[in-house]
């Protein structure tokens, strides 16, 4: 039930009183929180762009370039700015982020306005121009839309981390719908890296400014923050991943090619964060591992001689049938991991340290398997 002059939205969310958000409460933390979620579900982007603005003029007037920018940036630090200009208070280290995030955003302005004042003086060839605006330029300010996506569901965690789960999220399902491509994703990735490096030192409690400013958090609540983060960089590194084994291939012989033209496998597997090899490389290989998606086994071909492995039709050929054995996994997320990690000599032994049955490879492929590594 909605308090005495409060109002409640068509949503069912109550308008908070930002006055009564007080450091010096008992119950200051949550009494945010709660702000933060109204702000989120209940405020639009526009308005928070002026409040952001608002709070740059009292607080930092020297920022005077900020209504250049589109109203998107603003989707995250408007809502402390909001808080703190309806009268109530914020934790130090969003107040620490609020003027952090300002300034770098006054920079982007300036370079958004600077690129504007060059399309003007396209006409002035004589006239210097003013700083080109890049496509690297575009692709960051493409990939931040997305980001800002990302960034509403760290807000969902500072607003309830009990309750939060990261596999309630899809970030690899948000980079399709925008269609992002490597050069986009590797902005994100960017994006989060001093984030990530940060939760691992909390963690680790090497830090003595960092545990104080994370307090407010246990261990297994900065580790569900930490699985957000490595689930978007890990869907990032799929699509790198994915463009870089779609490129055409070095010059190889065109029978190799034709060769694989009919082989069937699995081009990705997200949830996994797997990404098939190019299977031209099959031919002639030394060594290939797959992983079912289906059956959850892995398993390795090792080549019966010099000449190494070779493909026909759907089927790999020429090797060790006794060596060549696939074992099933019980815990894929894990194991797979300590797969991708395993340098050679780690590798010999890879099959061996799983408890269970050999069961011999036949060769063939199909739609389910990823070639997770080929070793020539």
């Amino acid at each position: 039930m909605a308090k005495k002059g409060s109002i409640s939205t068509s949503s069912g969310l109550t308008r908070p009183d930002y006055k009564n958000i007080n450091r010096e409460k008992k119950t200051f933390t949550n009494d945010f929180r709660r702000a933060m979620y109204y702000v989120h579900y209940e405020i639009a982007v526009k308005k928070l762009k002026a409040e952001s603005i608002k709070y740059a003029k009292k607080h930092h007037p020297e920022l005077t370039e900020l209504d250049s920018l589109e109203n998107y940036y603003y989707s995250v630090v408007g809502k402390p700015c909001l808080i703190i200009n309806a009268g109530g208070h914020i934790p130090e280290r969003w107040q620490e982020y609020i003027d952090t995030e300002l300034v770098e955003l006054h920079k982007k302005a300036i370079e958004v306005k600077a690129a504007k004042e060059k399309e003007k003086q396209e006409t002035q060839p004589d006239k210097k121009p003013a700083q080109q605006y890049t496509i690297q330029d575009r692709l960051r300010d493409q990939a931040a839309e997305v980001a800002s996506i990302f960034d509403g569901w760290v807000d969902d965690f500072i607003i309830d981390p009990r309750k939060f789960k990261a596999d309630n999220y899809d970030p690899y399902k948000e980079m399709q719908l925008a269609d992002l491509k490597a050069q986009h994703v590797r902005h994100i990735i960017n994006f989060y890296d001093t984030d990530v490096k940060e939760l691992e030192l909390v963690l680790k409690s090497t830090d003595a400014d960092l545990n104080e400013a994370y307090d407010t958090y246990t261990k297994p609540q900065v580790k569900k923050l930490l699985k957000l983060y490595e689930k978007i960089n890990d869907a990032a590194n799929v699509i790198i991943e994915s463009s870089m084994s779609k490129r055409k291939p070095r010059k190889k012989a065109v029978s190799a090619e034709k060769k694989v033209s009919k082989l069937k496998y699995l081009e990705s597997f997200p949830k996994l964060a797997l990404v098939s090899k190019n299977p031209i490389d099959i031919v002639g290989a030394k060594e290939v591992w797959i992983y079912n998606t289906k059956t959850r086994k892995i398993g390795k071909y090792v080549a019966l001689d010099e000449a190494g492995l070779d493909v026909k039709g759907t089927s790999i050929l020429n090797f060790i049938e006794k060596d060549s054995i696939e074992k099933t996994l019980r815990k894929p997320e894990v194991q797979l991991k300590e797969f991708k990690s395993a340098g050679k000599v780690a590798l010999r032994k890879f099959l061996d340290g799983i408890n269970a049955v050999d069961v011999k490879l036949k060769g063939r492929m199909n739609d389910n398997i990823i070639i997770l590594k080929i070793q020539a």
